[in-house]
């Protein structure tokens, strides 16, 4: 009797083919059937996607930052590179590193046009500085003047925005421009110089030109031509006694009613004597001295 041993092997070996397990291999789980063991595939259910490089819950297929975690996927200037990975976030052709506004105005090109102190910041909607010294555009008559330079009262006089050496044509904005003006920093629309000078009254520390400063000077703006000395000011207050000043000893009586009007020490003279009374040691001159005079001011008396 044969046996027929090949055909049982045959049998015996499309009985394990049709059952799914050949010579002890198990069956494959790929719910999704993308070719992914399910125990090894991130996302079982999507056929898309398998891998999370960056653990942010999004695939790496459609991830726009694979290696950067960014869970919103924020794109700002849809370039389909996220904002978490973008060096340039608002596609403005700076980098965020230099930006002052990265996260701005998209569709557009920074440049002297459009940011004239290329911060980043749209000058037309972001930028309310647009030369970047530190002050505002509405108050800047040179928003794109002069780049970078720090204002002050010693570099922008009339704080218009304009630098005083370069920019600014009329430093203390009084309507006269620097190459006219004889106060170029003081505020002088008139031009008012009384002393005739060449420098202004706003801006000269004499403007009666009399050798006294106004500061001390009770007649600044009073008599010109003249310089102040003991000999036409007794007491030095910047009022020419002839014609200006009418208390020369400044004692606190009018030179009018003031016997000794040179004389801050004395006032009057009782009897006459040419020896202020408060020098004059009787008075009345009726022999007996004031001390011992009963009435120091009655010759009649004592």
């Amino acid at each position: 009797m044969r046996v027929m041993i090949p055909s049982i092997l045959c049998i015996l070996l499309m009985t394990a083919v049709l059952s799914g397990c050949i010579w002890g291999e198990e069956e494959m789980n790929d719910i999704d059937g993308d070719g992914i063991e399910d125990s090894k595939d991130i996302f079982p259910n999507n056929p898309n996607e398998s891998i999370d490089s960056d653990d942010d819950g999004v695939g790496d297929n459609s991830d726009l930052c694979i290696d950067v975690h960014n869970p919103e996927q924020a794109d700002l200037d849809g370039d389909g590179l996220g904002d978490a990975c973008d060096s340039d976030s608002d596609g403005d052709g700076l980098s965020d590193a230099n930006d002052f506004c990265s996260s701005g105005d998209t569709g557009w090109t920074s440049g002297v046009v459009t940011d004239y102190d290329g911060d980043g910041c749209k000058d037309s909607s972001e930028d309310d500085d647009d030369d970047n010294d530190g002050v505002l555009d509405i108050n800047d008559n040179c928003d794109t003047g002069e780049l970078d330079w720090n204002p002050s009262a010693s570099t922008d006089n009339d704080s218009d925005g304009c630098q005083d050496s370069d920019e600014d044509i009329d430093d203390d904005n009084d309507g006269v421009l620097d190459i006219n003006d004889n106060c170029e920093y003081g505020y002088n629309p008139g031009q008012a110089d009384l002393d005739g000078d060449g420098l202004g009254d706003a801006c000269d520390s004499d403007s009666d030109g009399d050798g006294l400063s106004d500061a001390n000077d009770l007649c600044s703006l009073g008599d010109t031509g003249w310089t102040s000395d003991s000999t036409n000011d007794n007491d030095g207050d910047g009022c020419q006694d002839w014609g200006e000043d009418d208390d020369d000893d400044n004692d606190g009586v009018l030179d009018i009613n003031d016997a000794f009007p040179m004389d801050s020490t004395e006032t009057s003279d009782f009897d006459g004597d040419g020896l202020g009374d408060n020098q004059d040691q009787d008075d009345d001159n009726d022999g007996y001295s004031d001390e011992e005079d009963a009435y120091p001011l009655d010759p009649n008396q004592h």
